[in-house]
């Protein structure tokens, strides 16, 4: 179990993994002689497919299928030798290569030293000892002509698939050129990403009849609609464009296994554009901006808008790092910066999510001292859904983690995985739908809007007694008490009737 681990770890590390969802088109792509041990430096290309036999598959009658027509030229040093191309089940990652426990180094390819220590391998060759690697060699004369090969494998059974190129017979570096394919029975879409075809269609009909909903309530007030509602809307519209264009994207792609660049750019802008903006209307709202506030003040408001750009800019070159990966381009800039981003996008969030917690605790402070009953309400449903969706996102990526940690890697959750990516979908869809409920469009929607009343905002100043001193300031020295309330759209109706009559 540990050697397994080890070696996947090591093999990951030497190799570009790229997801095979259809067509990889290889332009220039070099590869560079193998080493052995620890003087190995540069990276094989490797692909990735995702692949069910027709027995398991969701649809379609014929053998998965992966194609493989390219050409290889030697560019720098012309000799005899030759390269290998290995495809094999993911379950015999761990018999390629050898690790060496006495010097504590893994070696990729044979050479005189492991021969002398009775290492079965072949001298020149990579090191491999598994009957379920199907190999693949291709042989140089010397005489600088490009090498063309074309085969095609059917696996056996259902699982992850790579195809791994060697090259450790020969001191050339080598120029790879051509394509290579994988197609399950029902289409070109890896079986891993398959799913999340049907996902974004039924969420594309949820974001659907959700505007649909939102937009007649606007439409019944729209002279009484807030600049929050506004923004729902627009988010709610985000939300569509992105799960359609995705969904499009992927019947396109699983149709004839090239991806659409407009359509790809249209939906990471879409989802980008989303996202941010969700975040800021989130965290305007738990200020009490135009509910409590009738200005967020120029210092705040300067911050929210940094936050925002640096968060779209961040966001945005995350996504399209990580797309650019799954199509097969692994340029050293596309691999640091999908690496990189990672970083600032995590501090982003979280900056946000303190934020957004802050934010609202003391949005109902301020409401719990002015009495106000109906935005109290609401603030603290608000709460609720915060601290609900924060226990869900905490459960999914300690679940992740344990998972990580108890198997071989995410190969082997393959059948599942998607639906991690699947959950946040579906918490964000929630989150927007109860903000929806709770900010929707009424005959008595100026229960949500800030009046002059309002405006004194209570500023808690230290205090002083004859008998004891104390001092409040901020929201960790009140006792604030937060009640768990019901959802039910006519509370608010309600509360307001129950207020009017005391007037």
């Amino acid at each position: 179990m540990m050697k397994r681990v080890i070696v996947y770890l090591i093999l990951s590390a030497l190799f570009f993994n790229i997801i095979l969802t259809g067509k990889v088109h290889y332009k220039n792509r070099n590869l560079y002689s193998d080493s052995s041990g620890s003087e190995f430096q540069k990276k094989n290309p490797s692909i990735k497919s995702v692949l069910m036999t027709k027995e398991d598959s969701y649809l379609g009658d014929k053998d998965p299928k992966i194609r493989i027509n390219q050409s290889f030229q030697q560019i720098d040093s012309i000799s005899e030798g030759q390269i290998q191309i290995l495809t094999y089940h993911y379950t015999a990652a761990d018999s390629i290569g050898f690790y060496d426990d006495d010097e504590h180094d893994f070696h990729l390819c044979c050479t005189e030293e492991l021969l002398d220590k009775e290492i079965n391998c072949a001298l020149g060759q990579v090191i491999y000892d598994s009957k379920h690697i199907s190999p693949k060699v291709i042989h140089f004369d010397g005489t600088g002509k490009a090498q063309e090969i074309s085969f095609t494998i059917t696996p056996l059974i259902s699982g992850v698939y790579y195809t791994t190129y060697f090259n450790c017979g020969t001191n050339s570096t080598i120029e790879i050129n051509g394509t290579a394919s994988s197609k399950n029975p029902f289409g070109y879409l890896s079986a891993d990403w398959y799913p999340f075809l049907w996902f974004f269609g039924i969420l594309s009909i949820a974001y659907l009849l959700l505007g649909l909903v939102w937009g007649i309530l606007s439409l019944i007030y729209y002279k009484k609609l807030l600049m929050v509602q506004n923004c729902i809307g627009v988010v709610i519209l985000l939300g569509l464009i992105e799960c359609l264009t995705w969904y499009f994207d992927s019947v396109v792609y699983n149709s004839n296994g090239e991806f659409n660049f407009g359509a790809v750019l249209t939906g990471i802008f879409a989802a980008t554009l989303k996202r941010t903006l969700s975040r800021v209307l989130v965290l305007i709202v738990c200020m009490g901006y135009g509910v409590v506030k009738a200005d967020l003040g120029g210092t705040t408001r300067y911050r929210i808008i940094i936050m925002a750009v640096l968060y779209f800019l961040a966001s945005g070159l995350q996504q399209y790092s990580s797309y650019s990966q799954r199509i097969g381009d692994n340029d050293n800039i596309f691999l640091f910066f999908s690496t990189v981003v990672i970083f600032p996008v995590a501090i982003l969030d979280t900056t946000f999510y303190w934020w957004i917690f802050l934010s609202v605790l003391r949005t109902i402070q301020q409401l719990s001292l002015r009495k106000n009953v109906v935005k109290l309400q609401m603030y603290k449903r608000f709460f609720v859904v915060l601290i609900a969706s924060g226990i869900f996102a905490a459960l999914i990526i300690i679940y992740q983690f344990l998972l990580m940690f108890i198997s071989d890697g995410v190969d082997t959750y393959w059948k599942t995985w998607w639906m991690f990516d699947a959950a946040w979908n579906i918490l964000y869809f929630f989150i927007l739908t109860a903000i929806c409920i709770i900010w929707r469009p009424t005959s008595n929607n100026t229960r949500y809007a800030f009046v002059e009343s309002d405006d004194q905002e209570i500023i808690l100043q230290p205090m002083r007694s004859n008998k004891n001193e104390f001092d409040i300031d901020g929201i960790g020295d009140i006792d604030l008490t937060i009640d768990l309330p019901s959802f039910t759209l006519d509370d608010d109706e309600e509360i307001v009737d129950e207020v009017s009559k005391m007037d």
